[in-house]
């Protein structure tokens, strides 16, 4: 390989090494990116998902497992039109201390508990918990929050998010190409810099051997 490589011409070598870098930088300044793009758009729904679990959490602290009907979990929110989530989207679950599903709303019956895994530990110690779920297709984002009974029952809420998810994939979408042509740009500048840096280069190497080609025919 490295072999085939020293073959290759200097500006194609000098090309190629600036197409991978650049390439490389793409990526890495891409994916910092993408990651920042991703939280700020979810900040403002986990606001808003933080304090109807915590509404809910309080309606249910203190209460014995299955004394209320599903319907009222949700029946004390109030709505919201600036807080980015719509009432009539939102679901709740709630849960044992192990994730088991004790309660649930319509639109989350059959569905496994949100919470599991190391999140189970984390919200254990009292901690919120994030995270994204398809339902049936549907993107959807929770939260999940620890009743302050000592039941060790943990109320998780969720809402939709396929807009933020339409604009995550638009961004990946766009950013693809941009990265590629862009890689591409930078082999063909480097290219040219190389053999524009390369040609006195020559030039004073054919005029050596010219010089030297005359000296051994005076001989």
């Amino acid at each position: 390989m490295t072999a085939w490589l020293r073959a290759l011409p200097t500006s194609v070598r000098f090309a190629t090494m600036t197409s991978s870098a650049f390439l490389v930088l793409m990526v890495l300044a891409g994916v910092v990116g993408y990651r920042e793009f991703r939280a700020s758009l979810r900040d403002t729904i986990d606001e808003r998902l933080v304090d109807v679990a915590a509404v809910q959490a309080n309606a249910v602290e203190g209460t014995a497992s299955g004394t209320s009907p599903d319907g009222e979990l949700l029946a004390d929110l109030a709505p919201d039109a600036g807080g980015g989530v719509t009432p009539s989207d939102i679901e709740a679950q709630i849960l044992t201390r192990d994730g088991a599903v004790l309660r649930t709303t319509q639109g989350l019956e059959g569905v496994a508990g949100l919470v599991a895994g190391r999140r189970l530990v984390r919200v254990a110690a009292g901690v919120p918990v994030f995270g994204d779920a398809v339902i049936r297709g549907e993107p959807l984002r929770f939260v999940g929050t620890a009743v302050a009974d000592g039941s060790g029952r943990i109320v998780v809420v969720t809402t939709p998010i396929t807009a933020l998810a339409d604009a995550e994939r638009t961004l990946l979408a766009v950013f693809g190409p941009v990265a590629l042509a862009g890689s591409a740009f930078a082999g063909l500048a480097g290219a040219w810099i190389s053999r524009r840096g390369l040609t006195p280069l020559a030039r004073m190497a054919a005029e050596a051997d010219a010089i030297g080609a005359y000296d051994l025919s005076q001989r």
